[in-house]
């Protein structure tokens, strides 16, 4: 697939709105879990919706940049060696910051309360979870799994894209039968949580659309009856997975797992296809990163406040100050910025 300059400024501006989408997840603290509630159906139709769009957005462009190289000399070393110092180094470098912080607040906790400094600290698998080097959980900086996970398919795709250009689309549709089986109910071990949490299918999928694309095993679907079809047919069953959540149907996530690649498809189409200042778009990986540390200041003040105001202005909040920290740390400390944003 060429990359115009059309398309190039369409992946970069849709990138950064992916990364406010990412937020709307970890925003509610705590989430509400009470459908009878207007505040749970806020979040389930903005987070729960939108918000799912953005991690798989990202997956499908790094395979699609990614693929590209593939078949040039030495590529596998060379991408590979450029994406870890672009991956590895932010995934360490702001997992130690984020422990470092819920560090110094359970301290203070501690102080507070007359407990041991250390009492309540991390041990054994908790500490490994910390770390992010547990193989059934998330990291403790939540959204750096997908970071992680990135890097797996990188180091993977010296066998990934051979398989890939010769089943062809087979594979990423084998993949995603196998991530929406792991979401069927009664899915649950620790075979189970090794392919969700750390290797998530669900991530290897998209990975693998994108990958396709580059490398024409794929190709974008052209705006006919039947595409314009699926993609509305995706955004509608994205939207209707929240109803059978709020019936407490186990079903919702099968349906969600389903839908979600139309639905990501219909967003990317109706999308403006606008050239947006480099000096913006350029954030996206600040702010994908920053959200979590602005999100955890404001719950100091804002903990518990789960009503629909609450939620929009945290919304609110939380988009305007990640936006404002991530302009601050480019400007102010240039040089941490480059080397903690992986060169971004």
């Amino acid at each position: 697939m060429k990359l115009d300059a059309k398309t190039s400024a369409k992946i970069a501006g849709f990138g950064l709105i992916c990364a406010f989408f990412v937020a709307l997840l970890h925003v509610p603290q705590p989430v509400p879990v009470d459908p009878s509630t207007s505040a749970w159906w806020l979040f389930r139709l903005t987070a729960g919706t939108f918000g799912r769009l953005g991690v798989p957005f990202y997956f499908v462009a790094a395979g699609f940049f990614l693929a590209r190289h593939y078949g040039e000399s030495s590529w596998w070393r060379c991408e590979t060696s450029k994406r870890m110092a672009s991956l590895l180094v932010p995934f360490v470098v702001w997992l130690a910051l984020w422990n470092a912080e819920e560090g110094a607040l359970a301290v203070l906790s501690n102080l507070r309360s007359g407990a041991s400094l250390l009492e309540g600290f991390p041990s054994g698998g908790a500490l490994l979870v910390r770390l992010g080097i547990n193989p059934f959980d998330y990291p403790s900086d939540i959204p750096l799994w997908f970071v992680r996970s990135l890097l797996l398919y990188v180091i993977a795709s010296c066998v990934l894209f051979p398989a890939l250009k010769k089943t062809g689309p087979l594979l990423p549709a084998a993949v995603l039968v196998l991530s929406t089986a792991l979401r069927l109910p009664g899915s649950s071990s620790e075979v189970c949580r090794f392919l969700t949490r750390f290797v998530s299918l669900h991530g290897l999928f998209y990975f693998l659309v994108g990958a396709s694309l580059a490398l024409g095993v794929l190709r974008m679907p052209a705006r006919n009856m039947f595409f314009s079809f699926a993609a509305a047919a995706g955004a509608v069953g994205l939207f209707a997975s929240q109803f059978l959540a709020a019936r407490n149907s186990a079903w919702w996530s099968v349906l969600h797992e389903l839908s979600l690649p139309f639905a990501l498809l219909a967003a990317w189409r109706v999308f403006p296809a606008v050239s947006w200042p480099r000096s913006i778009t350029s954030l996206t990986f600040p702010v994908y990163v920053l959200h979590v540390f602005v999100i955890r200041a404001l719950d100091v003040v804002m903990y518990g406040h789960v009503s629909c105001a609450g939620i929009a202005i945290k919304y609110a909040a939380v988009s305007v100050l990640t936006l404002a920290a991530a302009a601050a740390i480019r400007k102010y400390l240039p040089r941490f910025h480059s080397f903690a944003f992986g060169g971004r």
